[in-house]
């Protein structure tokens, strides 16, 4: 899910769609401090040229959110009892 190859699929499909356009975009992770997920990111945008802002909220913003770990229902987006 979060190899290089997937997260440059995510940037490559980003960056067709904004056909050149300035966009925002925000990376999450459960690991806190999504480093490999945000490096895919700036180097995948940074070598297309694209005008992204990491963490920055533009007209247009994208989240790039991995999935929390299974077996892990703490760290997930939905309600525990």
């Amino acid at each position: 899910m979060d190899s290089w190859v997937s997260l440059n699929a995510v940037a490559q499909s980003i960056i067709t769609e904004q056909k050149g356009s300035v966009f925002g975009y925000y990376v999450y992770s459960p690991d806190s401090f999504a480093y490999q997920q945000r490096y895919a990111m700036i180097y995948a945008f940074h070598a297309a040229h694209a005008q992204a802002f990491e963490y920055v909220k533009k007209p247009t913003t994208y989240v790039v959110a991995s999935p929390p770990p299974a077996g892990q229902p703490f760290m997930s987006q939905e309600l525990v009892d």
